[in-house]
Formats: C-alpha cells, sequence, structure tokens
C-alpha cells in the first residue's frame, strides 16, 4: 500500500472521529475526553550525499474516559501510531516499526466508595518513579481525606526499546505517597525480573516541601541496589523568592549508568555506538551539575535572567573526568514597542567536555487575536571541538558556524480544533566534518492538527 493511500486513510479516519465526537452531544455517559494529534514532518537539504528525506506521520492518542459503567469504570490511553511514509527507517537501531507504541493503555475502577482504585493494563506509574508494568495496580487508602495512600503493582514489564509485549521480563513493586498543605512525599521500593531472576532493584523517593513563605525546595532520587546502592538519578532544588520581583534558584542534579546483570542485544544486531548501553564492556559513567540562575521583574513588561551552571563528568575506568560550564543573560519585553509582541533575547557561552561554544537567540511572539499567534525566532552558532585528548578519542575534529531562522502559526479557532505550523532553515557554514565539508542548506516542516473533545 502506497504511503499516499495510508496517510489519507489515517487522515480520513481522524477527521470522521472527529466529526462524529462533534456531532455529538455535550455530555455523555461516559464523559469521555482527551486528544487526538495527528503530527507530520518533512526535513530536506542541499548536501551532495545521497541519503533519505525524513518524511514521517505520527498519531498520537491521549484519551481518558470515566463512568464507562455505573460503578465509575475508567479508561485511560496514551499512545503513538508511527507511519514511516517514505520508509527511510531514520531510528537508532535502523528500522521503524508501523505499530502502536502504547505508553499506557489501562482500565482503572475505584472499590469501596473510591478507597481502593484497581488497575489493569499498561502503566506507567509516576508515584513509584515511573515504574512501568503490564499488569495489576492497587492503590489503597489509608486515610478518609487521601492524603496517605499505599500501592502494590506486578505483572509483566514492557520492552524498553519498542514497547512490545513480552513474557520474558517481569516486574512488581510496593509505593506510598502522602500529602498535605505544603508537603508532598513519594516512596516505592521496585523490582525487575527476567525469567524470575532479578536484574534490577531500584527505590524511589520524592519531596516538595515548603519550607517558609517564598521558599521551596524539592527533591527526586533514584537508588539501584542489583549489586551495591548507587545513586542513578538525584535532583534537587531550592527556590527563594525574597521579594515579588525577584527570584533564585539553586539547583544540583546527579545521573549514574552503571551496568545490569542482564547484558542484552538488541535483536541480536549490535550498534557501535550502543556498546556501552548494551553491556559489551563495563559502564559507569556520573554527572553531576550545579546550576544557580537569578531572574527579576522590572517596569511593567520586562523580565531580566541570568544563570550560571557548572558540570562535572566522571568516565571511569582510567578514562579521566572533564569540567564543564556555561553562562546564560537575557532579557524579555512581553509588550514590545507597545503592541503586544512578547520578545527574548538571549546570550549563552558554553565551554563543554571537549567544546566551545556561543550562541545568540532572539524569538518574537505575537497575539493577533483570540485565535490566531505567530512566532519566529533566529539564532547564531558557533564552536569546535576542542581537546582531542579530552576523555574518548574522536574520530575527526569538527568546526561549525550555525545560522538557524524559524517561523511558525499557532491557530485555534475554538476549544475543540487546533492547528500548529512550523518551518526551520538551518544553514551550516565553516562546516569541518569529513562526511560533508561543503556549506549546507537544511530545510525542515512540521505540522500538527490537534482534536480536543
Amino acid at each position: 500500500m502506497s504511503w499516499r493511500r495510508r496517510a489519507g486513510g489515517v487522515l480520513g479516519a481522524l477527521c470522521a472521529w472527529a466529526g462524529a465526537a462533534e456531532a455529538a452531544p455535550e455530555t455523555s455517559p461516559s464523559d469521555l475526553y482527551g486528544r487526538a494529534t495527528l503530527r507530520g514532518y518533512y526535513s530536506t537539504d542541499n548536501a551532495s550525499l545521497d541519503y533519505p528525506e525524513p518524511a514521517y506521520l505520527f498519531l498520537d492518542t491521549d484519551v481518558r474516559a470515566k463512568n464507562l459503567t455505573e460503578g465509575g469504570l475508567q479508561l485511560v490511553l496514551d499512545a503513538t501510531f508511527i507511519f514511516d511514509i517514505n520508509e527511510s527507517n531514520e531510528r537508532r537501531f535502523g528500522e521503524t516499526e508501523e505499530v502502536v507504541r502504547a505508553r499506557s493503555f489501562y482500565l482503572r475502577q475505584p472499590l469501596m466508595d473510591g478507597d481502593v482504585e484497581l488497575s489493569l493494563g499498561r502503566r506507567l506509574i509516576f508515584e513509584a518513579g515511573n515504574a512501568w508494568v503490564d499488569g495489576v495496580d492497587a492503590e489503597i487508602a489509608l486515610s478518609s481525606d487521601r492524603q496517605l495512600t499505599l500501592g502494590v503493582y506486578g505483572g509483566l514489564s514492557p520492552d524498553p526499546y519498542d514497547t512490545a509485549f513480552n513474557t520474558e521480563y517481569q516486574a512488581a513493586g510496593l509505593y506510598s505517597t502522602y500529602h498535605r498543605e505544603g508537603l508532598d512525599i513519594s516512596v516505592a521500593a521496585n523490582s525487575v525480573l527476567r525469567e524470575g531472576e532479578q536484574i534490577r532493584q531500584f527505590g524511589f523517593n520524592r519531596i516538595h516541601l515548603q519550607m517558609a513563605d517564598g521558599l521551596y525546595a524539592s527533591s527526586y532520587l533514584v537508588v539501584d541496589f542489583i549489586d551495591s546502592p548507587n545513586v542513578a538519578t538525584y535532583l534537587g532544588t531550592l527556590d527563594y523568592t525574597p521579594t515579588q520581583p525577584l527570584n533564585l534558584m539553586l539547583t544540583y542534579s546527579h545521573f549514574s549508568l552503571a551496568d545490569y546483570k542482564d547484558p542484552v542485544v538488541y535483536r541480536n544486531v549490535l550498534e557501535p555506538n550502543q556498546r556501552d548501553a548494551l553491556g559489551l564492556r563495563p559502564l559507569d559513567l556520573a554527572y553531576d551539575r550545579v546550576r544557580f540562575q537569578a531572574s527579576l521583574n522590572f517596569g511593567t513588561s520586562y523580565y531580566h535572567y541570568q544563570s550560571v551552571e557548572y558540570r562535572t563528568r566522571d568516565q571511569g575506568q582510567n578514562r579521566g573526568s572533564d569540567e564543564a560550564w556555561q553562562y546564560i543573560i537575557g532579557v524579555r519585553d512581553d509588550d514590545l514597542f507597545g503592541v503586544g509582541i512578547r520578545a527574548d533575547l538571549q546570550a549563552q557561552v558554553l565551554n563543554n567536555f571537549v567544546s566551545d561554544s556561543y550562541t545568540t537567540l532572539l524569538s518574537l511572539e505575537y497575539d493577533t487575536g483570540q485565535w490566531l499567534t505567530l512566532s519566529g525566532a533566529a539564532s547564531y552558532f558557533t564552536g569546535r571541538t576542542v581537546g582531542r585528548a579530552a576523555g574518548q578519542s574522536r574520530t575527526f575534529d569538527e568546526e561549525q558556524t550555525l545560522y538557524m531562522f524559524q517561523a511558525g502559526a499557532f491557530i485555534r479557532p475554538n476549544r475543540h480544533h487546533q492547528i500548529d505550523l512550523n518551518y526551520e532553515g538551518l544553514y551550516e557554514a565553516d562546516v569541518q566534518d569529513l562526511r560533508n565539508e561543503d556549506p549546507l542548506l537544511i530545510h525542515t516542516i512540521n505540522g500538527a492538527y490537534n482534536y480536543f473533545f
């Protein structure tokens, strides 16, 4: 079947669905609501090399249906339909499936006057640190106002690469939440098994706390325990607003990757850039980042911001460590020239681990009415790799100067329909790349039609 027929079939089905839904009464017994988004993407360039031009259609759905029965049965669907129009197969592993990629698809039934919620299907459990399961999830309210809850889940573990259904992996866990004014806590213990053998065990903790008027703290923690405790993810933030125009924020983050006991090769094909991720050799990487940022509102519509960020990278295996820093300064005017144009001018200086770059960016946005918003942007980027011996050796040095320009429109005539159109042009000058040493001009067009119901 040709891509035109396939795309036409998707468009026709979506339009028919949209028309039927709009013709339906405003209220229905099932209380169906959500969105359907059809997104298109096409890119081309003037490169002399014969590469396929990527073109895709995506149909995203996010649907929730309440009160399917008198007992309050709910249905939740969050999925993406992928159509590779010209079969360019532009994916990391060289293949694009034309299948439904369901992130969440489950039924939820409240029981015992809502004190128990039972879910069946594929579920991404935010309260358990984004644990993922094809199975059963039960959440029990331990207090009458649901301030304290306890949850337990178990079943199969979805394939992390293509979200396919499989019976080789299993997942189980226990989680709890506590909410009151000024405090929000989640804790969880999770386990992933392969044919009964534990290959991953991780704990999760999230805290949001109001420490005083204008002072907030938050943390997000994931710890792996399969061999020895390893902090896989930590995000910590202090947010302080001493006076209404001034805001100060300090953040710290830590990410690490380590070997798991199950080095699986995807579909028996090992790509060179996936050797570490797939466990061919020991992997022990750690990234730390500290950022301080300040913002100040002044005048009637001006907003000024600055941030300084420092990062370190430990590559383990005696491969050394690296340091990087970034500085950003910018100013925004929400009423440029007194006509309602929102303008943002920003400059960035980045000394990265093995590259230096400098960027300036100007973005504009204007509401022409209640249903149409126009946007535009332009940026200048220059950068090059430095320190050839730093970290893992590079196959070539690279230097680029990039000019980017963008124009877009956001159209929403009513609450049901929304159209997003966007064009991006990218001109690469001073290209020092073994693959293509000529200046490169890339055109990208993308758009989306959203139907809300």
